[in-house]
């Protein structure tokens, strides 16, 4: 199949923007060629199965090519609002939370501390099955 927009871009500077330029003048002539000679009537029906695909390859190749250009458009507004864009999508950074100081102590082990957030610890948990009280560990 014939491949409509090749722009296989080669090398550094004035050489550079010359392949371009004709990269691009290539391609809109192939564009005007396909448009000219397989819509003449503009009768889908009347072409046959390898000028479809060719018609089918043209159209998805030109449907990604302005879908990244897109992508490439809200992503640069999501930067400019600010956001960080990583795998998931947009990431917002955290909002910085107060410390939180321990409100429980192990009387056995001192380290141990709890702040009455989140899952109890092991060895509170084992003391409140012994029958202790959870005030019995407030630290005054």
């Amino acid at each position: 199949m014939k491949n409509f927009i090749d722009l296989r871009v080669y090398g550094t500077g004035q050489d550079n923007l010359k392949s371009v330029w004709h990269n691009l003048r290539s391609a809109w002539h192939n564009l005007r060629t396909f448009e000219s000679n397989r819509m003449k009537n503009g009768n889908l029906k009347s072409m046959s199965v390898d000028e479809l695909w060719e018609l089918h390859e043209f159209v998805a190749a030109e449907l990604s090519r302005k879908m990244r250009a897109e992508q490439a458009t809200l992503e640069n507004r999501l930067r400019q609002l600010g956001g960080a864009i990583g795998d998931g999508g947009l990431k917002r950074a955290r909002r910085p939370y107060p410390k939180v100081l321990p409100r429980y102590r192990n009387p056995k082990n001192r380290r141990e501390t709890w702040a009455g957030r989140g899952k109890q610890p092991r060895w509170l948990a084992a003391q409140l099955h012994d029958g202790r009280r959870l005030t019995d560990f407030l630290i005054q």
